[in-house]
């Protein structure tokens, strides 16, 4: 699964992630994997991209998931801002972003192998 948002609505645009995850999917294809990418995706492709992932990769050997983005921590929690995250304060965190923990739950419990690798400017 690779994912890279570079289009940002309401936070600042940034140059290199749609072309870094880009270049990392022909890489793994060139090495054999099946990859999932999606670009500039808001939160509702990312939930579904991330669901539709998971479900494909159930029982594999291992799993590879990118994220180039901006990321967040709030309190004890981090997430992947989505391309529509829209926030001002804490408590907007959980609605319009994707926490972190889903996506290596997510890993964890369908690969006997994962690989997280998260390119987030914080």
């Amino acid at each position: 699964l690779v994912i890279g948002n570079s289009n940002y609505k309401y936070v600042s645009s940034l140059a290199n992630p749609r072309n870094d995850a880009s270049d990392l999917a022909v890489v793994l294809r060139d090495m054999g994997y099946q990859v999932y990418a999606a670009e500039d995706a808001d939160k509702n492709q990312m939930i579904k991209i991330i669901q539709t992932f998971s479900s494909i990769v159930n029982g594999a050997d291992r799993a590879v998931v990118y994220f180039a983005g901006h990321g967040i921590s709030v309190g004890k929690a981090n997430y992947l801002l989505p391309t529509d995250a829209n926030i001002s304060n804490s408590k907007d965190a959980s609605g319009s972003l994707v926490t972190l923990d889903v996506v290596v739950e997510r890993v964890a419990s369908v690969a006997r192998r994962g690989l997280i690798v998260i390119d987030a400017c914080r």
